[in-house]
């Protein structure tokens, strides 16, 4: 399916949209959010806290946790049959 230009921007302009409609239903798991980034930013810290300072750890943290929102509202989006992927992509050993 070859998609237009025009129509493809018009798509990319109402993604900000989404956010905003299926933000409050993400909202319900934020325990869950909460701990996955919590996790990611100890790992962070662990492995770079040295060399990063607290600003730069912030907004690193402040990434993560925006990262892990977006991952959720993806996740959350259900796709129609004909929308999902016709296989999966598995790569296998040099035999």
């Amino acid at each position: 399916m070859k998609i237009k230009r025009r129509k493809f921007l018009k798509i990319a302009a109402s993604f900000p949209a989404l956010g905003f409609i299926r933000g409050p239903k993400i909202s319900n798991q934020s325990e869950g959010n909460d701990e996955e980034a919590r996790k990611l930013i100890e790992i962070i810290k662990f492995k770079y806290g040295e060399k990063l300072s607290e600003d730069q750890l912030k907004m690193v943290a402040e990434d993560i946790e925006a990262n892990v929102r977006r991952k959720n509202i993806l996740l959350s989006y259900k796709l129609s049959n004909w929308e999902e992927p016709d296989f999966k992509f598995q790569v296998k050993s040099g035999d």
